[in-house]
């Protein structure tokens, strides 16, 4: 049997062989050490910076990380933030959202203080 080539094989080319405005990727994290995750998302991130797309990242199993979760996750922060083009960061477990949930019940600074 051969491989079939052109629009319907191709997960970049949408509609009638158009290239998707969007590049998405999924991301395997089970086992995984965030400079490999790391390396990878990075990866995805240039592809999408290049050809002048949206990047749509979707961690798989993020709460399977090898090593710090939380390291993790603040690493990715910080790839993101230097990024200069829009990124969809999609989490199925809840992982992620758990982690930058936390940050929203850290008290504001200078609030501990008393300040305003």
């Amino acid at each position: 049997m051969r491989a079939r080539r052109g629009p319907a094989s191709d997960p970049d080319r949408g509609f009638r062989g158009r290239r998707s405005p969007v590049l998405s990727r999924r991301v395997r994290c089970a086992r995984r050490r965030t400079e490999d995750l790391l390396g990878e998302i990075g990866a995805v991130l240039r592809e999408a910076r290049g050809g002048g797309r949206e990047a749509v990242v979707i961690l798989e199993d993020a709460g399977g990380i090898a090593g710090s979760a939380s390291g993790f996750l603040k690493e990715l922060a910080r790839l993101l933030v230097d990024h200069p083009g829009v990124v969809t960061l999609r989490d199925p477990s809840g992982y992620a959202a758990a982690f930058v949930d936390l940050w929203d019940l850290r008290p504001e600074r200078g609030a501990e203080r008393g300040e305003p």
